[in-house]
């Protein structure tokens, strides 16, 4: 008897520490002030999960929304901007990553002269790349967890590089921190890590929330048609170079620390609504077909449904989120998160002293 009961509690133990095999169905990404204004029938039916913005908004204010969220019956999550922050870039420019390779990001923006010992930062971007970077999140992450109401999913979003990384100007680039060309080495003051940080910062918050599935939130890559003189890669040949190699070398330790990744697909806010892929969002699809079939050509992975969760465009009025809900589904993806608050992507280059 005494046996049995030890195994029953050992059972109960490692369920509770396992993290949740749920599905988060069809969410909804809100702004916490957004949960209360929304009608009672738009939180039901097939809209079963809320995801709440954490960034910006204070312990006491997610809490509440979190606490109408759980009111309702709904499962709750929380999203997390790792990457793009304003506050660290503002108190450790010297940890914000450097567009130090293709000069093409120029003819989209307007910036000073570099100097001699200067370069040019894609602020706001701090990457878990950097060593000094990867330990304020996690502790920035830590700390407002601690702090909020237990939830069922944990969304970390740029975990990668800041977008036009390599410096071509595309928004889908984001392998890169102070990538150079020729073997220059880069300038810079924080200490790279290797290509699994990513999965290692979603390592980390798994155990901080081990009854919680932590999905990380993920960028594809350029593609072959963005690398004519007037796509996305402005000529630069992007496609057959350094960035997808090196996208897979980040992307392989990532699947393996987390059963389920998110793609984020806002086909307008990426310029993706263009006639090459066909019907209105029809580049939601493509890029979750395109991933698909790299991993199983180039390296006999298979990419099921089940594995993905798309983050679609529901803050703009060009986007159709039907369709893209739509597109979702006709590439197997079966759990959707509509974001119907800006997930804010830009940078700004700024010119700034080296080592300093």
């Amino acid at each position: 008897m005494r046996a049995l009961l030890l195994c029953v509690l050992a059972l109960l133990a490692a369920c509770a520490a396992a993290p949740s095999t749920r599905s988060l169905g069809h969410g909804e990404l809100l702004y916490p002030a957004a949960v209360g204004s929304l009608p009672h029938e738009a939180l039901h039916g097939t809209r079963h999960t809320v995801v709440l913005m954490v960034a910006e908004h204070s312990e006491a204010v997610v809490a509440a929304a979190a606490q109408q969220v759980r009111n309702q019956g709904l499962q709750l999550g929380y999203w997390f901007e790792i990457g793009r922050d304003v506050a660290l870039a503002n108190a450790h420019p010297e940890w914000v990553a450097s567009l130090q390779g293709h000069d093409e990001w120029r003819l989209e923006h307007v910036v000073q002269t570099v100097g001699v010992g200067e370069v040019v930062q894609a602020w706001p971007w701090v990457p878990v790349a950097y060593a000094e970077a990867f330990a304020a999140h996690r502790e920035r992450v830590r700390a407002r967890l601690a702090a909020l109401p237990p939830a069922d999913f944990v969304l970390l979003n740029d975990l990668q590089g800041p977008p036009a990384a390599c410096g071509c100007g595309n928004l889908l680039c984001r392998w890169a921190t102070d990538y150079t060309l020729g073997g220059r080495a880069p300038v810079r003051s924080a200490t790279p890590l290797g290509a699994d940080a990513a999965a290692r910062f979603v390592q980390e918050v798994q155990a901080m929330v081990p009854q919680s599935r932590v999905i990380p939130v993920w960028v594809t890559e350029c593609e072959e048609a963005d690398t004519v003189a007037d796509g996305a890669c402005h000529g630069v040949g992007c496609y057959r170079g350094a960035c997808w190699r090196e996208f897979d070398k980040q992307w392989a330790p990532l699947r393996a620390a987390a059963p389920q990744v998110g793609l984020l697909l806002p086909y307008c806010a990426f310029r993706r609504d263009l006639p090459r892929f066909g019907a209105e969002a029809g580049w939601v699809s493509f890029a979750i077909e395109h991933l698909r079939t790299r991993e199983r050509e180039r390296h006999a992975r298979e990419l099921p449904g089940s594995a993905l969760l798309a983050v679609v465009e529901g803050w703009s009025a060009d986007a159709d989120v039907a369709a893209q809900l739509a597109q979702a589904r006709a590439a197997g993806v079966t759990d959707v998160l509509v974001a119907r608050s800006p997930i804010e992507q830009s940078f700004v280059p700024r010119v700034r002293r080296a080592n300093r």
